[in-house]
């Protein structure tokens, strides 16, 4: 049974503030704190992803560099693994992965609690063998099935709590990180400037 376009703008609509809510209910505001206090610790902030996470991992960092934030996120395994091979505790690792069975991840995930690397894994299963390995879990709501829409789901809900951790960063400096914004488009120029 097909549904109607109009049916599935609503059912989508649906799905993504269910993702939202379902996310936000799982937030834990102590675990939130403990993590940002890692984060303005750190000297880089390094994102480990694949595939569609690797692209939401990648926006993530944009987004903590235009806030003062170092931050870098590889797509290749082996910068991946030079990235965990050089990290130390002056780092923090965010790991993100729907299932949290990646092989690949699961190898980082080693290699950074051997060094001793604060890590944060995004994910929807607390049982999950990356879980182990992991200093904080952040529950992300997910469905198992593809054709229920899962990865979208997934990414709904991991970019809400991308946008919490940002804000939160955010506000702790607002004033700092306008200063730097300001100077930032100085330098890029603005689109109504005429480029020279």
């Amino acid at each position: 049974d097909q549904d109607s376009p109009d049916s599935i703008v609503r059912k989508m609509a649906a799905l993504e503030v269910e993702a939202i809510e379902e996310t936000k209910n799982e937030m834990d505001m102590e675990q939130l704190h403990r993590i940002i206090g890692w984060m303005q610790k750190a000297r880089i902030i390094d994102f480990y992803a694949y595939d569609q996470n690797f692209y939401l991992a990648q926006m993530a960092v944009y987004n903590l560099l235009q806030i003062k934030y170092v931050a870098v996120a590889h797509s290749a395994m082996n910068s991946q693994y030079a990235q965990a091979l050089n990290a130390n505790e002056d780092h923090v690792a965010m790991i993100i992965s729907r299932s949290g069975e990646n092989k690949r991840l699961i190898a980082v995930a080693k290699v950074l609690k051997e060094k001793k690397v604060k890590t944060v894994l995004f994910t929807c299963t607390k049982e999950s063998t990356l879980a182990q390995f992991c200093d904080e879990f952040l529950y992300v709501a997910n469905t198992a099935e593809y054709l229920d829409l899962g990865g979208m789901i997934f990414s709904v809900g991991l970019r809400y709590y991308q946008d919490v951790l940002f804000s939160l960063l955010l506000s702790q400096d607002y004033q700092g990180i306008e200063d730097f914004y300001n100077r930032f488009e100085n330098i890029l120029g603005h689109p109504d400037d005429k480029w020279r």
